[in-house]
């Protein structure tokens, strides 16, 4: 993205600019997502998933699925997961899979807001997974809100508007 922001600013004045390069990078966030949703959902549920519905099923009442964060450079707010609380998937996931099946007729999908919204998914869908994956480890309270304030949770790119969600509940 710092590369990308020396040719397009990452203002919300231009999240509807789209490219060739935007959907390469909304292709390449929105795998990721699929693969660390799935493996969130290993740590929560043994069944297996595999598709966002069932994701969505086990992980929007989640505290880092319904984070705000807030892009740096500009202070624009978001909730890249939003949706989840209308039981919907993600306006920037349904243009994903629009780019991924037909490119040639959603190619405006492919655009500066929904890659900066997936982004922001991704970061928050990591911070989960950071999560879980300590959740896992069998240590007393005290040990867990130990490690959770040392894992790192530091952007160039988005700020999250609540640290403590890495706090023990």
């Amino acid at each position: 993205m710092n590369v990308l922001s020396r040719y397009i600013d990452l203002d919300e004045s231009n999240f509807n600019v789209h490219s060739i390069q935007l959907a390469h990078l909304l292709l390449a966030i929105g795998s990721e997502i699929d693969i660390t949703l799935k493996k969130i959902c290993s740590y929560l549920d043994p069944k297996k998933t595999k598709n966002i519905d069932q994701y969505k099923k086990i992980l929007k009442d989640h505290r880092a699925f319904s984070e705000s964060i807030e892009l740096v450079k500009t202070g624009y707010l978001f909730e890249p997961w939003s949706d989840w609380k209308e039981d919907n998937n993600p306006t920037w996931w349904k243009s994903y899979n629009n780019i991924k099946h037909n490119r040639d007729k959603y190619f405006k999908e492919a655009n500066l807001g929904n890659v900066l919204n997936a982004l922001g998914g991704l970061y928050l869908a990591n911070l989960c997974q950071q999560i879980e994956a300590i959740n896992t480890i069998s240590l007393i309270p005290a040990e867990l809100e130990s490690i959770a304030r040392h894992v790192s949770h530091e952007s160039n790119l988005f700020r999250i508007t609540d640290p403590s969600i890495y706090l023990p509940d």
